[in-house]
């Protein structure tokens, strides 16, 4: 996106490399520098099939780092190599207003994460987050032979509702993350506040939920406000091979 694009619709569109080139965004909704005023702004990415070209690499399938933007009724999978931190979503510089709906979510080092880098705007926490009924999974043979963290990550975020998914397969590794992290030493405001984690269906996993209310590095805010509700874990502590995938 430009500086300041808006009001961008894409609907039925399938988004991958034309070639086998090393790609760091496949989708790049803002960057990791732009100003306040330049964030890209209303845009829904509805009914798209966004994937990595086999024969190449690419790191990350959307950079959410705008405002007011839906992803929904999408398929994003085949993010994930060895040795490579990949996403299928990941924002860290876009001020919020999003929503993640009804999708299949498939990475390896995080299906979803916000955070990650320091926002190069100022006290800026992605804010007004929407997470609901989305698949978020990784196959079974990618267990041991890509990197994997967990399925889905906060380290900088503020008002957050994660109701009505599945997270599945972070096999020896936790299945969520919420650890308040200033990444790198450069964003002392970083937080994770108002966060409902609600009727989600948590499975096969090293381990549920992991929470970090500080950062333990580097200066930052302390978490406040998290709910954990009527959730469902089954085939946690997969280190124990026999109750899992």
């Amino acid at each position: 996106t430009a500086a300041g694009a808006h009001h961008y619709r894409f609907v039925g569109i399938e988004f991958a490399p034309a070639g086998s080139d090393y790609v760091y965004n496949l989708i790049a909704l803002g960057t990791d520098n732009h100003k306040l005023e330049e964030i890209p702004n209303n845009i829904e990415i509805d009914r798209c099939l966004i994937r990595p070209n086999p024969k190449g690499k690419t790191r990350r399938g959307v950079m959410l780092n705008s405002a007011e933007t839906v992803i929904k009724n999408s398929f994003i999978y085949g993010f994930a190599y060895r040795e490579e931190e990949t996403q299928a979503i990941a924002g860290w510089n876009g001020s919020g207003g999003y929503k993640i709906i009804n999708n299949y979510i498939e990475a390896g080092a995080e299906n979803v994460l916000f955070g990650g880098a320091d926002p190069s705007i100022k006290n800026l926490v992605p804010t007004d987050i929407e997470i609901r009924n989305n698949l978020m999974s990784k196959p079974p043979e990618w267990r041991g032979n890509v990197t994997i963290k967990c399925v889905f990550e906060l380290k900088n975020a503020r008002n957050v509702k994660i109701i009505g998914n599945i997270l599945e397969n972070s096999f020896d590794e936790m299945a969520v993350r919420l650890t308040v992290r200033n990444q790198n030493g450069t964003a002392p405001w970083s937080t994770i506040e108002d966060v409902v984690f609600q009727n989600n269906i948590v499975k096969n996993g090293g381990g549920g939920i992991n929470f970090l209310g500080k950062d333990d590095a580097y200066p930052s805010a302390t978490m406040k406000r998290v709910q954990v509700v009527n959730n469902l874990f089954e085939k946690i502590n997969c280190k124990l091979k026999k109750f899992c995938i």
